[in-house]
């Protein structure tokens, strides 16, 4: 049976960063509140079209436009998972990709809405199937649309196991996912990485194993490069070493893992803690947490061959860092960093310029719910400016977005 909540028996030090992968609390509340606190830097906040107790978002592209999806409780005890696309001045009105029961609703594992290749869209989320000797288990199910109907959806791994599957990242352009799969836990005790493809008839097919022994429940990033796709996540040695890795599709064929940089983080449990990813031409950026030597920090790495080598890590935040990053290329091609960290009593959502030389200023976008309930902060470009999403517990709508200048000099 897979535990993916070991980490609760890690010493209390570590919390909020390491807290196990059981399903979403998110109304549970933070000794302190959020709120908008924006500096070094000008800041709009931009309403969402979501109600209480929404959150949870993802930001991808689909159609041209930027698309903000979440989740939230919807009519008879349903779940929803909704979508609105970006128009230049706010969020247009929400739409409905999927709704159900017995969804596995989580503050890290989180489902989303992503543009096909062919111009339709793709939504993953989650499902229960619990059962006496996995109460965690769950699947990855799929719905498309290609006129603004949804289709019914289907499970993307095909295995059949009371196990978890989850984590999921879509690769843009190659109408492809990866995710991490517990089917063969049983046997090895460790999660894998896999792959599939969409293929012309709307069936993923393809399936095919990157790394056969990772991270239980960190969550993983993809993005395309003039040189291919990669994917990043953690890892798993058999020493329980969990540092970041990297996989490339060279030439039709997936590279074997290597280590974005070998931080030597020996851990015995998931800190749920995954890294992130942006390209832009060769250029390749991540971003990630580590707690290797009892020092916790968020770095970022670059690349200037398509991730198939990285230069030394620059440390970006300022001391106290819980993790939970994300990363992109602004328009004039420095890498912003968000992530977050302690600011005294609070925690800060912080945001920052990195180069391969390295780091400008911190702004703190907002203070946020010390606990999971804030979930994974996301960002996206919009021109010369950064759009930033969050939950915040505390508020009566808190799914939040605010956008900022990505002058990151």
């Amino acid at each position: 049976m897979i535990r993916l909540s070991l980490l609760f028996a890690l010493p209390l030090l570590l919390a909020p960063g390491l807290l196990g992968c059981n399903p979403d609390d998110s109304g549970s509340r933070s000794e302190v509140s959020s709120s908008t606190t924006v500096t070094n830097g000008s800041a709009r906040e931009v309403s969402v079209p979501a109600g209480p107790r929404s959150g949870r978002p993802r930001l991808n592209w689909g159609n041209n436009q930027l698309l903000l999806s979440w989740t939230e409780p919807a009519e008879d005890s349903l779940n929803a998972l909704r979508y609105a696309a970006w128009t230049g001045s706010g969020w247009s009105e929400p739409q409905t990709a999927a709704t159900g029961r017995n969804w596995f609703v989580n503050w890290a594992d989180t489902p989303g809405v992503v543009g096909r290749h062919d111009g339709g869209l793709l939504a993953h989320f989650l499902v229960s199937q619990p059962n006496e000797d996995n109460p965690y288990a769950y699947d990855i199910h799929l719905a498309t649309s290609s006129d603004g109907v949804w289709d019914d959806p289907a499970i993307l791994n095909d295995d059949g196991t009371a196990t978890e599957h989850g984590f999921v990242s879509a690769i843009p352009g190659l109408n492809a996912l990866v995710w991490l799969d517990g089917r063969g836990y049983e046997t090895t005790d460790a999660m894998s990485l896999r792959f599939a493809r969409l293929d012309a008839e709307g069936v993923f097919s393809d399936s095919v194993v990157l790394d056969d022994r990772v991270c239980d429940c960190c969550p993983t990033d993809a993005v395309q490069t003039e040189k291919g796709a990669v994917v990043v996540y953690r890892d798993r040695s058999p020493d329980e070493v969990r540092d970041i890795a990297i996989v490339r599709l060279v030439d039709g064929r997936w590279s074997e893992p290597t280590l974005v940089h070998a931080d030597g983080w020996e851990i015995n449990g998931c800190p749920v803690n995954g890294p992130a990813v942006a390209a832009t031409g060769e250029r390749v950026a991540v971003a990630w947490f580590t707690g290797a030597g009892e020092q916790p920090r968020v770095l970022a790495a670059f690349s200037s061959d398509g991730g198939a080598s990285f230069g030394p890590p620059i440390q970006v935040d300022d001391g106290e860092a819980i993790g939970r990053v994300d990363i992109v290329f602004s328009h004039d091609g420095i890498a912003a960093v968000s992530w977050l960290e302690r600011d005294g009593e609070a925690v800060a959502l912080r945001i920052r310029g990195v180069r391969a030389d390295g780091a400008t200023p911190a702004r703190t976008v907002a203070h946020v719910a010390a606990g999971r309930a804030s979930g994974y902060p996301v960002l996206a470009v919009l021109g010369d400016s950064l759009l930033v999403a969050w939950t915040d517990p505390e508020a009566e709508v808190p799914l939040r977005t605010v956008i900022l200048s990505d002058d990151l000099r």
